[in-house]
């Protein structure tokens, strides 16, 4: 691991701000792009990214939250549902600007976000990527037509994902010692194409994954191969993750779980589903081809779920509670407990590079 990151409790003016201890050092000018929350540490602070723009063309930011003394960092991508259609479209939000982000500070305290000592990054400097694009986080496809939404629809989710990291990567001299990358729901599933963004930005840090509630599926009764294929070539995922063209072909979307464990055999993953998901059988009971919402069982989506689970690599890990709620993370249910194992308790195992398996109703045997 590389030597901590330190941020100071003062700020002197007028000079560069030391954050390492130790025998190298990092350092963030106060006039830099960190700077607002440097000034602010220990309280979350907006900061516009310059390009970065929502489904409507306005601009957007993150949210930055710096801790004294964190030597490690999370970037939260947020969730919101996806824009395909009329209906889902109109449900799913268009623009994110500093007053919105105003109205989500007080809930960021909670689940993942919490400075608690019983939470694995409480610790940590936490990134807040709000969910503007409608693309799950995952496009690079300006300028799109959705039929039976008026005007164009920018899905840059993956171009402000790469300009955020951009901006950290000014910020800080030096790589984090542990950098993980989570999301719920759409989030969720956008933490999967932009993992090897991340990986690239900070090649020396120790990369964890958790993916909350963004399974993609092998059964294709629960996902089928056209939704899969309209989404990726709706948001162009081709473009924002050129190495890997096996996604791309017909029905091989799931092909993203052995990608990325091969890709970066040191890092290690994380997925998380309650196994009756009422959300996500909703959105994937979309017929793309009629836009009717067709019915997934939940024995159906428990079982598919389950099924990923044997296929996924080891560099894999599944946390699967009972019931059809929806997340994990940002919440309660962040503590709550699966076969007698709390999500908080799951994630620090796999920030210590382990991978288990959790689940409610079955013994799961070691991989």
């Amino acid at each position: 691991m590389r030597s901590p990151l330190r941020l100071p409790l003062a700020l002197l003016g007028g000079l560069a701000l030391t954050l390492s201890a130790c025998d190298s050092g990092s350092e963030i000018d106060e006039d830099g792009p960190l700077a607002e929350a440097v000034a602010n540490i220990g309280q979350w602070t907006f900061l516009d990214v310059e390009g970065s723009t929502c489904r409507d063309g306005s601009d957007t930011g993150i949210g930055v939250r710096l801790q004294e003394g964190a030597d490690d960092l999370m970037i939260y991508l947020e969730g919101g549902g996806a824009c395909f259609n009329g209906a889902t479209c109109s449900t799913n939000p268009d623009s994110f600007d500093e007053a919105s982000f105003d109205r989500r500070r007080a809930g960021l305290d909670q689940g993942i976000f919490s400075t608690g000592d019983d939470n694995p990054v409480g610790d940590w400097n936490m990134v807040y990527v709000p969910y503007c694009t409608g693309d799950v986080h995952s496009g690079s496809a300006p300028d799109a037509a959705v039929p039976g939404v008026s005007g164009t629809q920018q899905f840059v989710g993956h171009r402000n994902v790469e300009r955020m990291l951009a901006l950290l990567a000014d910020g800080l001299d030096g790589d984090p010692d542990d950098v993980l990358l989570t999301g719920a729901s759409a989030g969720g599933f956008g933490t999967l194409i932009n993992f090897p963004a991340v990986a690239e930005t900070f090649p020396t840090a120790d990369l964890t994954l958790l993916d909350d509630s963004g399974p993609i599926f092998y059964d294709d009764g629960v996902l089928s191969p056209q939704l899969g294929g309209a989404f990726v070539q709706l948001y162009n995922f081709p473009e924002s993750l050129p190495g890997a063209p096996l996604l791309y072909q017909p029905d091989g979307l799931q092909n993203i779980y052995g990608y990325l464990a091969q890709t970066y055999p040191d890092a290690t993953f994380g997925l998380a589903s309650h196994l009756e998901d009422q959300v996500i059988r909703f959105f994937f009971g979309f017929d793309p081809a009629t836009g009717e919402s067709l019915d997934i069982s939940g024995d159906a989506y428990a079982a598919a779920l389950r099924d990923i689970r044997a296929r996924v690599p080891d560099r894999w890990g599944t946390y699967y509670a009972g019931g059809g709620s929806h997340t994990f993370i940002g919440g309660p249910a962040y503590y709550q407990a699966s076969g007698g194992v709390t999500l908080n308790d799951w994630l620090g195992d796999l920030l210590d590079g382990e991978a288990p398996d959790v689940d409610p109703d079955v013994t799961v045997a070691a991989r």
